[in-house]
């Protein structure tokens, strides 16, 4: 949620920069960009007038109708003063940030120029559903990257480091880390993120409830899959007013795939979840385990009343294990065939269109099974694997076989 940063941002830099630019942009921090990539797909865009970033909703192809996703969009400087000078986005600074950003623009008339760069911008693989895909070599922009294993895995993909040169202070780092290993054997340090065992507690919900931020006088604790955290010292975000304040106070595990925040929405039941979606819950999980302080276990669904897990905490981490499998075999399968590249504008629509190959419909079988649902990207084959069959993949032809590798969608 946003109430008035967002507005605050682009408004006051015009004022603090010392010189007008081409563009600004406003980018999430858990989202790995992609600058050169980035420069290239702007540089045959117009300067003037231009919203550029990742429609949403996930499906959507269509900028002039819905928003940019807060990864990361570009706004052309003109709309950078706009903002600061018009009395439309001064008036309307409370809400889901990105989304008043695409309310400004469509209230004032503005952004007639507007680009949505899909698949080249996408939640990292199996984290927000028809948002994810798998990595591409095209990339500009990964987003929802929580954990240190993902930006590892995107590092590691795009290859980061090949032009580092090995550095001639190698062995430093090892003669440090002997010497923290003789320290800790001397002086063992507690862990600052976890609690002993036999000084956890076990909560009933009631219990919990009051931990919600809105007493000064107690901590705030949060509850996912069972397992209680402090998050005392994320105030500004569990806090009273905080954009994740829902989350305080109780276990809400759902919510953090469904995003409904309200009524029914917030409940620690997974039922009828994907198992992709499930994966996703327990990677949240560990990143509370790793970032903030393990206090307690909520007796109910996952423990029982003296604290040990119950069969459905069992099914549930069985279920992302299996979620992690098929979204292993599914990024395999789809690196055998690339994927296309796409853009839109309002005068000629979408194109999507392949570096090298032909454009056509593959479905994603093991999508069923991650998400219960059938779905298909788009990939590119060679001239010379045109109607030959695909093993793991079923393609259907975009359009007929021509010289031409462009297709246009009006």
């Amino acid at each position: 949620m946003n109430n008035g940063k967002t507005y605050t941002y682009f408004s006051t830099l015009p004022q603090i920069l010392p010189t007008r630019y081409d563009y600004v942009m406003k980018a999430d921090d858990d989202v790995y960009l992609r600058l050169a990539p980035l420069a290239s797909s702007l540089q045959p865009l117009p300067r003037v007038d231009l919203y550029y970033g990742f429609v949403i909703p996930c499906p959507s192809m269509n900028p002039f109708v819905h928003y940019m996703s807060g990864m990361g969009f570009v706004l052309s400087w003109d709309l950078v003063e706009w903002i600061g000078r018009s009395n439309i986005p001064v008036n309307n600074t409370y809400g889901p940030e990105d989304k008043l950003v695409g309310q400004w623009l469509n209230m004032g008339n503005k952004a007639k120029n507007r680009f949505t760069n899909k698949p080249r911008m996408y939640d990292y693989p199996g984290t927000n559903g028809r948002c994810s895909h798998e990595l591409i070599p095209d990339t500009i922009a990964v987003h929802r990257l929580k954990k240190w294993e993902q930006w590892i895995d995107v590092l590691r993909f795009f290859n980061v480091t090949k032009h580092l040169q090995p550095s001639t202070l190698y062995g430093i780092p090892l003669i440090v880390a002997l010497l923290s290993l003789v320290l800790l054997k001397i002086f063992p340090l507690k862990s600052f993120n976890s609690t002993p065992q036999n000084s956890l507690r076990l909560f009933i919900v009631e219990e919990l409830a009051p931990y919600n931020g809105s007493d000064p006088s107690l901590p705030i604790f949060l509850g996912i899959i069972g397992s209680v955290f402090d998050v005392s010292k994320g105030k500004s975000h569990y806090g009273v007013g905080g954009g994740y304040n829902h989350f305080a106070g109780r276990d809400a595990s759902r919510a953090f795939v469904s995003g409904n925040f309200t009524g029914d929405g917030l409940t620690d039941s997974l039922r009828d979840l994907s198992s992709a979606e499930v994966k996703s819950i327990v990677d949240w999980r560990d990143f509370y385990f790793r970032t903030y302080t393990f206090v307690g276990k909520l007796v109910g669904r996952y423990y029982d009343s003296e604290g040990n897990p119950t069969k459905y905490l069992k099914g549930v981490e069985a279920k992302a294990a299996r979620g992690a499998q098929l979204m292993e075999k599914q990024k395999n399968e789809e690196a055998k065939l690339p994927s296309c590249n796409s853009r839109w504008s309002q005068e000629e629509g979408s194109e999507v269109w392949c570096d090298d190959g032909y454009p056509r419909l593959v479905k994603r079988p093991t999508e069923i099974a991650l998400t219960g649902k059938m779905s298909k990207r788009c990939a590119c084959f060679k001239e010379e694997d045109l109607g030959q069959p695909v093993h793991t993949q079923t393609h259907t032809h975009l359009f007929h076989h021509t010289a031409s590798s462009l297709l246009r969608i009006f």
